[in-house]
């Protein structure tokens, strides 16, 4: 048996990594007050915006994904406040990427990055963070996906996660 592109990519970025972060602790106090964070993708179809969910019960044509709004949204709640951010990605950069039939679930992955390189400060060193999307949801969990370029996405947010000494959940 041979490891995978993908796997063998994973691999090699957790060696480069190791190295570079600081020890990780996680404190079992009953006073932390984690911060949480619900991010989401959306795409918009014939004047109508639909959740990844959705998306099956759709009839596509060939190509437009790229040209069709594909967007993400992210809500962070603290104790004392509440913020929220939303875009919508230019065609321009989605056809950078290779082509789909979807952009779900490289956007699912992508808003949960937004939600911690545009929150982290409000989030905390400790939070909880949804994602509704179960391919991404396997993916930052297990930190690695058979996409690669959702790879590359989930790496960039378990580096930040590393750095800054983030522990989301």
């Amino acid at each position: 048996h041979s490891l995978t592109a993908e796997l063998r990519a994973c691999l090699a970025f957790i060696v480069e990594i190791l190295g570079k972060v600081p020890p990780r602790s996680f404190p079992f106090s009953t006073h932390l007050e984690p911060g949480i964070g619900y991010a989401d993708a959306f795409f918009e179809m014939n004047s109508k915006y639909y959740q990844p969910q959705q998306a099956m019960e759709l009839e596509w044509q060939d190509n437009l994904s790229v040209a069709m709004p594909n967007g993400w949204g992210i809500v962070v709640v603290t104790k004392t406040k509440t913020w929220y951010a939303a875009g919508v990605v230019p065609p321009q950069i989605l056809s950078r990427f290779r082509k789909r039939k979807t952009y779900i679930f490289l956007l699912e992955a992508a808003a949960q990055c937004l939600t911690l390189w545009l929150f982290a400060p409000e989030l905390g060193k400790f939070f909880f963070s949804f994602c509704d999307n179960n391919p991404a949801l396997f993916g930052l969990v297990k930190g690695m996906s058979s996409d690669r370029e959702v790879n590359i996405l989930i790496g960039l947010f378990w580096t930040l996660s590393c750095v800054i000494g983030a522990n989301p959940w």
